[in-house]
């Protein structure tokens, strides 16, 4: 379920940035859902992790589906972000443990002003019309936790995106991979 989402969002990207038109009868596409602000939201059952929408898992208190013991802010052992509670991702290029999420990356946004006041401050009006990071190009691609570097020049930006978000590990289209080449 979570590659098919993963795929249906890396199209309605793809489809978005390319200038393609939008069908005014259903402007969020066939995945996501119209919420009363306007702004594109994941269906019911679904919470948007970066650009993509994924099965609403456990809350924090519930512990990680990896780990029942995982609590927020005890920094458990992890692989992927999946592996640690909700509002924090796996710092894979450093200690591999769970670590704290940046501020307002995932909120939902209908402009830049909505992302503002959070370390996420690009607000995604083409595919989750959530906050994401930005500008990880000019930091030499490094991105929180998990997350690779992709850079949009029709946006004339770079954002950090899901590892998982495509089923290679890519950038959605039209993106392009910026390697790592920092801590």
């Amino acid at each position: 379920m979570r590659e098919l989402a993963g795929r249906r969002l890396a199209f309605l990207l793809a489809s978005n940035l390319c200038g393609c038109l939008v069908d005014s009868s259903a402007p969020c596409g066939d995945w996501l859902q119209e919420a009363e602000s306007g702004a594109c939201v994941c269906p019911s059952g679904f919470i948007a992790a970066g650009n993509v929408c994924v099965a609403d898992e456990p809350t924090p208190d519930e512990g990680s589906p990896s780990d029942p013991d995982c609590a927020v802010g005890s920094a458990c052992e992890c692989q992927t972000s999946r592996d640690c509670p909700r509002g924090e991702l796996c710092d894979t290029f450093g200690s591999g443990r769970c670590a704290a999420a940046p501020s307002g990356l995932g909120d939902a946004c209908s402009a830049s002003a909505d992302c503002a006041s959070g370390e996420a401050t690009f607000c995604d009006l083409f595919a989750s019309r959530s906050c994401q990071v930005q500008g990880c190009l000019e930091l030499g691609g490094v991105c929180p936790g998990d997350y690779i570097c992709c850079n949009y020049a029709i946006l004339s930006t770079s954002l950090c995106v899901p590892a998982d978000s495509e089923p290679e590990g890519g950038c959605p289209a039209p993106g392009q991979q910026v390697m790592r080449s920092g801590p």
